[in-house]
Formats: structure tokens, C-alpha cells, sequence
């Protein structure tokens, strides 16, 4: 649902001649207002963003991942219903980056 309102919003933002990538037209300045809000948890031109579709109650968490370097394991979880429930990207391995070991 979510994601078929953001292609019409896409899609709409390109027949009105507003639109080149999603990055420089939508998230590169929502990410920087979140930094300012949440400056503690985040680097100043921001991580992590909760980008509300405009004319819906419907939303998509928007992170910045790195600078293009590399790739990032996604994990999908399902419930007993076979349903999606769950989805999570693995950004960084907390036990290599805190462990002793080089």
C-alpha cells in the first residue's frame, strides 16, 4: 500500500516537471532535518528519517546507508499466517565491529 502511494507521488512529482532522484528532490532534506531534531543518535546530514507520504496517513522509514561501498544483508521475518512481519537490514555487524580481534 505504502509503496504503491509513493510511485503515484513519484510519478506525479515527474509529470510536473519536479523530479530527478528520489535522494536529491525528497530524502537528502529530510534526512538533514532529522539530524537537527535528533542530532545525539545521528551524523549532521542525517541517518534515518520517517518520510510520511504527502495527502496519506502512510509513511516509510528512510536511512542513509554509507556512501555506496558495499552491500547490506536484508532478512525477512513471516508470521504464522505466512505474512510478512518483519524486515531487517543488517547496516553493520555489532560483534566484528566491537570485538578484539582485527
Amino acid at each position: 500500500m505504502a509503496r504503491d502511494e509513493y510511485v503515484k507521488y513519484w510519478k506525479k512529482l515527474e509529470e510536473e516537471g519536479n523530479a530527478d532522484n528520489p535522494y536529491d528532490d525528497i530524502f537528502e532534506e529530510l534526512l538533514e532535518e532529522s539530524f537537527k531534531k535528533f542530532p545525539k543518535y545521528q551524523r549532521d546530514c542525517g541517518d534515518w528519517a520517517d518520510f510520511i507520504i504527502p495527502d496519506t496517513d502512510l509513511n516509510i522509514p528512510v536511512f542513509a546507508s554509507g556512501w555506496g561501498d558495499g552491500y547490506y544483508p536484508c532478512y525477512f521475518g513471516y508470521d504464522e499466517k505466512g505474512e510478512l512481519c518483519g524486515f531487517y537490514i543488517l547496516f553493520i555487524d555489532i560483534e566484528k565491529e566491537y570485538s578484539d580481534e582485527d
